[in-house]
């Protein structure tokens, strides 16, 4: 049962051609709250709803987060020969961190007005479409490695976090990825500390963090992998 956000009661299961249907010509069936004028439809060929219901209002936000938020995958899409459902994961992937939400909770079909703003905001927002959240990954830098001790944190998205204060560097791993190190220069230990004392870490990182300059490493064992490598062919 589908119940609608507005009022709190059930919606009705229309299909075209019953009265307060919302279309004009066959969308396939749609959950409707007529005293709200709140709607949505279904997944293809099924009686799923493709989110939560939404007035005119509403839709028009989600309409605009999409319109912000599927180019992004798209172009991974064809960028990267993909499929659809492959590229659409991956956008939400990188949204989930991008909001400081569980992937599972992420998607524009059953978000509010102010999550759809915000989707626009971090979809519009170059800083924010950074890596390591970007759906397209930066190469690693040619900068020598310094190792600084982390620890693993309780976190959706932030796998482990340390930081060396002479170099005044922090050291960030995600939990997705191919366990690459992120180093951070010049952050504070104040910053340091408040990232660790952070309720959600994922969003901390997302506003405090993400927008600065980074270096990106190989994980330990790739470094080890090439060293050993090297010394065999010197």
């Amino acid at each position: 049962m589908t119940t609608c956000r507005y009022c709190q009661n059930p919606a009705a299961l229309l299909r075209h051609g019953d009265a307060g249907y919302p279309y004009g010509r066959d969308y396939g069936p749609t959950w409707t709250c007529t005293p709200c004028r709140a709607w949505l439809g279904c997944h293809p060929r099924t009686e799923k709803p493709l989110g939560g219901l939404a007035n005119a209002e509403l839709r028009l936000a989600k309409q605009a987060a999409h319109t912000a938020f599927d180019p992004l995958w798209q172009r991974k899409m064809a960028r990267e020969g993909v499929t659809q459902g492959a590229a659409r994961r991956a956008g939400y992937r990188w949204l989930a961190d991008q909001l400081g939400l569980p992937f599972n909770q992420t998607h524009i079909g059953y978000f509010d007005i102010a999550q759809c703003q915000r989707v626009i905001e971090v979809c519009n927002n170059p800083s924010t479409r950074s890596e390591p959240m970007n759906i397209t990954p930066q190469s690693f830098t040619e900068k020598p490695y310094t190792h600084i001790p982390m620890m693993q944190v309780e976190s959706n998205q932030i796998a482990c976090i340390g930081y060396n204060a002479k170099l005044r560097t922090l050291s960030v791993q995600f939990t997705r990825g191919a366990n690459a190190i992120y180093h951070y220069p010049n952050v504070t230990q104040e910053t340091f500390d408040a990232f660790m004392a952070a309720e959600s870490k994922g969003k901390f990182f997302g506003k405090h963090i993400q927008p600065l300059p980074f270096d990106k490493f190989p994980p330990l064992a790739e470094q080890e992998k090439a060293k050993a490598a090297a010394e065999q062919t010197a």
